[in-house]
């Protein structure tokens, strides 16, 4: 079930869902510790998704989706900082 934080609704962006929400996802990545989770959640912006991933990433590489569109790969950085990368296109065969 996706979460939904408490905040009012966001009324100047159309493209969120009737409630001003969109759906995100956020796949952490594996690592030689840690198997791959993926979380789901609701936020109005890209700001209150940063904000959940955090409880959820670490320092671990991430790519994050709006949706059901990923729209970047993630890392939070020991400086606090975020290192944020444009989608890398994936390889299709056809």
């Amino acid at each position: 079930m996706l979460k939904k934080p408490n905040r009012p609704d966001d009324e100047a962006n159309p493209a969120a869902s009737a409630d001003g929400f969109h759906a995100y996802r956020l796949k952490v990545l594996a690592d030689a510790i840690h198997e791959e989770t993926e979380y789901e959640f609701l936020a109005m912006d890209a700001y209150q998704a940063l904000v959940e991933a955090r409880e959820h990433a670490s320092d671990r590489r991430s790519e994050l989706f709006r949706d059901g569109k990923l729209i970047c790969a993630l890392q939070f950085l020991p400086s606090g900082m975020w290192k944020v990368d444009p989608p890398i296109e994936r390889m299709t065969t056809s």
